[in-house]
């Protein structure tokens, strides 16, 4: 059983993230009192926040060091606020049919393809950039419902047996299409990992806040199979703060937010 004292700090954190969600990043950085102030010549100065980064530090099976408190602290409640944008959603968590309806654009007027508003216009600008060094790169699957989700599934269970599905596919419910901020970019070919539209990808994408969400030797970690093509949009806050504290790891990241953060 955790102490009161950690409750109370994660109703501090939850409390930022209730009064601070239609905040911009600004705003919300200028809402953070002086009095709330991290450090003094780099000395963590408040209990409290020492006390909050602890907590994370244990929830999240973290090793931070310690002139990175301030920047880890300022990140998790920068993002607490993020709930949807960061949903965790793998094999064991699922969304249900809560997604099917969301709100959505359309990719060049495409019917199948289907983007949240903010993921739509941070592809089109991560296509722009590409364009500028000679890559195109183009959305090939993007929001599927939960009917569609189980026709694919059941079709690679007919198809390769239910091991094989499991590891290529996701069960309806379970999948980041669901979202509508994953896309499937150019092909759904292994082939596609020898591109250079993947290495310019790997590069870049995190620039315009995509992250790669089935990397290769992370299958363990995943549960998926390398998939050189799939990115989600998290924003480019929080894949900044994945790869600084996560390894670069998208699953690890949003497990974090899920279990120490959100608090789900």
């Amino acid at each position: 059983m955790r102490k009161p004292t950690a409750i109370v700090l994660f109703a501090f954190l939850l409390g930022i993230a209730a009064t601070c969600s239609a905040q911009s990043a600004e705003e919300l950085k200028d809402s953070i009192s002086a009095k709330e102030s991290l450090h003094i010549d780099g000395v963590i100065e408040n209990q409290k926040n020492l006390s909050l980064i602890q907590e994370l530090e244990k929830c999240g099976n973290l090793n931070l060091k310690k002139e990175n408190y301030e920047n880890f602290l300022n990140s998790v409640k920068l993002l607490a606020p993020q709930t949807t944008l960061l949903i965790l959603v793998d094999k064991t968590h699922s969304v249900g049919t809560n997604f099917d309806k969301i709100k959505y654009e359309l990719y060049n007027g495409e019917p199948r393809l289907k983007m949240t508003p903010e993921t739509l216009k941070a592809f089109k600008a991560m296509a722009a950039a590409a364009r500028k060094d000679g890559i195109k790169i183009w959305p090939v699957s993007t929001h599927r419902t939960y009917t569609y989700q189980k026709g694919l599934f059941d079709r690679s269970v007919k198809r390769n047996g239910i091991e094989h599905a499991n590891k290529y596919s996701a069960k309806p419910g379970h999948s980041q299409h669901h979202l509508g901020t994953a896309v499937d970019i150019n092909s759904v070919e292994n082939s596609f990992a020898y591109t250079k539209e993947a290495a310019w990808l790997a590069e870049n994408a995190g620039k315009y806040g995509f992250s790669l969400s089935f990397p290769k030797g992370a299958e363990e970690i995943t549960g998926y199979a390398y998939e050189a093509w799939h990115f989600r949009y998290i924003g480019t806050d929080a894949v900044e703060m994945q790869d600084k504290y996560f390894g670069g790891s998208q699953q690890k990241f949003l497990e974090f937010m899920h279990k120490c953060v959100f608090k789900k």
